[in-house]
């Protein structure tokens, strides 16, 4: 069985109407991993990449956003654009939270997740992020996003149940690709299965 992993870190446009909703109904009600829930009063931040390379997937999460938090909603969604860069993300957060906004939804990718966790961790303020990458996860952060660990289990397995043990995959020379190939190893090892054949681009 063969495989192509994009390099982009987002998932895809038509996922943001379902996943997005259901991560702002609970918020309120997470835990933040290893301590206290935080504030959770107040207008909801969104962070998203509005300008630059990004732009378009930022405007589709605003889209599904304001399908959650429609005018005059309480409490109200107050949208912020990093510019999908970390610094942006950080000048976001910042002035956010100056705001009075009780969650930070965003950002989307790893690197401005990073930067906005100091941020608001001084602020006491949870973060929930759209990134996949689990290692920027912390006290008052989330990764939202599909791990690659997650991805891969369940397309491995899907092969396996399929009959379909050999798996070869064309991967992004890229941190993400070289995650989805250390878990695609680890994924057929663990079920016994031939090594994968792994190629970047």
């Amino acid at each position: 069985m063969a495989l192509a992993g994009c390099g982009q870190e987002y998932p895809q446009s038509g996922s943001y109407n379902s996943a997005l909703p259901a991560a702002i109904a609970g918020a309120a009600s997470l835990p933040a991993p290893g301590t206290s829930s935080g504030k959770t009063s107040g207008p909801v931040a969104l962070l998203v990449p509005l300008t630059g390379d990004l732009a378009p997937a930022g405007q589709a999460i605003e889209n599904a956003a304001k399908l959650a938090f429609p005018d005059n909603s309480s409490p109200a969604l107050d949208v912020r654009d990093t510019g999908g860069t970390p610094a942006g993300a950080a000048s976001a957060a910042q002035a956010a939270i100056a705001a009075g906004d009780g969650i930070i939804l965003g950002p989307l990718t790893a690197a401005e997740a990073k930067a906005v966790a100091p941020v608001a961790q001084a602020a006491n303020v949870n973060v929930l992020s759209f990134t996949n990458d689990s290692s920027v996860a912390a006290p008052g952060l989330w990764a939202l996003g599909i791990s690659p660990d997650q991805q891969v289990k369940r397309v491995v397995a899907a092969a396996a149940a399929a009959g379909r043990t050999q798996v070869a995959a064309l991967l992004p020379d890229n941190d993400f690709g070289h995650a989805l190939a250390t878990s695609m190893q680890a994924e057929t090892g663990a079920l016994s299965e031939p090594s994968p054949n792994i190629a970047f681009y």
